[in-house]
């Protein structure tokens, strides 16, 4: 499963190297967080619906900052940055009212660990967002439901916290999606409610949880019950009545984000082309997604009619980018933002800088094992890089000097596992990942 925690940005479990000296050489262009943020048209768009996903976040009553148990966590691939969520969500609050945004989605995985506290604590933090008139939708991720490593850190260790069933997170989460729900599914947390006079909102539920306590992990991989199935199609029948459109949210994503080959089946629905068709066939024609945290669009195409398929990063990974949408009656206009680093409050860069460096520190350790201490920096460097655009759904935009390094060279002849993602990471098929407009 390595190559899992490699789409996180966050290369492999150890944390071995989190004391060391941060390296100094691994900045992209200076410039690239100014420009990636001025996206063309978002100035002169009035967005009224915002998505985020994969928040990740955790109650700061499940840890102790000064714990090592809870360092090496929060500097492993499942921490990200989760001792500043909070202030994520406190910044993301701020820009949605200045941008005057009425309606934010959250695509799963709201939480790290699944903890019961960690879900109360979230909703408490959502309820603000509906105080300044903003209105939340949620739908739950592999990491939200019946997860076993609910834990707890403490200074002496770690403790197995309390988790939640798919009726607590309808309890917890009731005022955001499931009392505004036209009709919900029975037999999952799957919904359908509506988010202006223009379009309804199907949130499905492809978390698949039930067997998560009996395994003892939270599975990764993607499903629509049987059940769903026909919740789609009542869903779907009312839209047609109504004279509404649908958007879709889901955790999982019906289409692959990735142009590599490799097995990447954890980040899908199983059996995705089944409901994909049953949707396309009713008219639908996006999707919002996150899980996979990369900035992506896909097109699919069914008897000529197009699907898209719009995947997010994770809201905690540095730049924090989300979606922007602009709707009316004929038109979807889709934009990508990132959070204004002035509104988070400190001390969260230096947290930024051992989060950002410990991925080329974990690459270039993995790398020694077969490689020079000089090539495997290179390598690192590279991959690091390549990965840190493509997460941006910025391919197009990799500096010549990056494609041209020696890095990427030495990927060329390498037997390393990861071969085929580094040389793979600059492609990107169209659509455009971060703007994007779509017609009725």
């Amino acid at each position: 499963m390595k190559y899992v925690t490699l789409l996180s940005v966050c290369v492999l479990l150890s944390c071995t190297f989190e004391n060391r000296n941060l390296q100094k050489n691994l900045s992209i262009d200076s410039d690239i967080y100014n420009r990636v943020t001025k996206n063309d048209g978002l100035d002169s768009a009035s967005p009224d619906i915002a998505q985020i996903s994969d928040i990740h976040h955790l109650s700061p009553t499940l840890y102790n900052p000064n714990s090592d148990y809870f360092r090496r966590f929060s500097y492993n691939s499942e921490g990200r940055t989760v001792q500043f969520t909070t202030e994520i969500l406190a910044a993301l609050k701020t820009d949605l009212e200045n941008r005057g945004v009425k309606t934010l989605l959250l695509s799963g995985d709201l939480s790290s660990l699944g903890n019961i506290e960690t879900h109360r604590n979230l909703a408490d933090i959502l309820h603000n967002f509906e105080k300044s008139e903003i209105s939340v939708f949620v739908t739950p991720g592999n990491h939200d439901i019946n997860n076993p490593n609910a834990n707890k850190f403490t200074q002496e260790g770690i403790i197995k916290g309390e988790t939640i069933s798919p009726k607590e997170f309808e309890e917890i989460y009731i005022n955001f999606g499931f009392n505004e729900a036209i009709i919900k599914d029975d037999k999952s947390l799957s919904y359908l409610a509506v988010l202006n006079e223009n379009y309804l909102l199907l949130a499905l539920d492809t978390a698949s949880y039930e067997e998560n306590i009996k395994s003892g992990k939270s599975e990764s991989r993607g499903v629509i019950r049987e059940s769903e199935y026909q919740f789609i199609e009542s869903s779907l029948k009312i839209a047609k009545e109504m004279g509404r459109e649908v958007i879709v949210m889901t955790h999982h994503n019906f289409l692959e984000h990735y142009e590599v080959d490799f097995d990447l089946s954890n980040f899908t629905i199983n059996d995705s082309g089944r409901a994909l068709n049953q949707l396309i066939e009713g008219g639908v024609k996006l999707s919002l997604s996150g899980h996979i945290h990369k900035n992506d669009i896909k097109e699919y195409t069914l008897n000529s009619n197009k699907f898209y398929g719009i995947a997010n990063t994770s809201i905690s990974l540095y730049p924090h980018s989300y979606r922007l949408i602009s709707s009316s009656e004929n038109s979807l206009k889709i934009f990508t933002t990132e959070l204004d680093s002035e509104l988070i409050q400190e001390p969260f860069s230096d947290s930024l800088d051992k989060y950002l460096n410990r991925t080329y520190l974990e690459i270039r350790e993995d790398l020694k094992k077969e490689n020079s201490i000089k090539d495997s920096e290179e390598m690192a460097r590279y991959f690091y890089l390549v990965n840190l655009y493509a997460q941006l759904g910025m391919e197009t935009n990799i500096p010549e000097k990056i494609l041209n390094s020696k890095g990427l060279k030495l990927w060329h002849n390498s037997e390393s596992f990861l071969k085929t993602f580094a040389l793979n990471l600059p492609i990107d098929s169209y659509p455009d990942d971060r703007n994007f407009l779509l017609t009725y």
